[in-house]
């Protein structure tokens, strides 16, 4: 995000992690509210959020499409996804009690990223 935020073309929106879509359906009232979560686009040509929460949250994906339509690009940028997966499973590790090990994690987080994708 650091990287397309220094570019003059893309405008992102007031917090890094909006949580929008990932939340139950009184909690998501519709587009209005979230697109004034964004600035004035001015001459900013891409409008671009950050919630990594998404991929992993089963309703997201349907929302994101049911709400902004098929007008919505969603792009997926990965760092070094095998350290960003196991730095992921170590904090939730240290939160959650009972969390499966490292590699039912992997399984468990590569179904939720096929069903977003489909």
């Amino acid at each position: 995000a650091g990287h397309l935020a220094r570019h003059p073309a893309v405008s992102f929106g007031r917090v890094k992690e909006m949580h929008f879509f990932d939340k139950n359906d009184s909690q998501c009232p519709g587009p209005l509210p979230y697109l004034l979560k964004f600035p004035p686009r001015d001459d900013a040509a891409v409008t671009v959020e950050a919630t990594p929460f998404y991929i992993a949250a089963p309703d997201a994906c349907p929302r994101l499409a049911t709400q902004l339509g098929r007008r919505a690009l969603l792009v997926f940028l990965v760092r070094e996804p095998v350290s960003r997966a196991y730095s992921e499973y170590q904090m939730k590790h240290r939160r959650v009690a009972g969390q499966d090990g490292f590699a039912e994690a992997l399984q468990e987080n590569a179904a939720r990223v096929f069903a977003c994708l489909v």
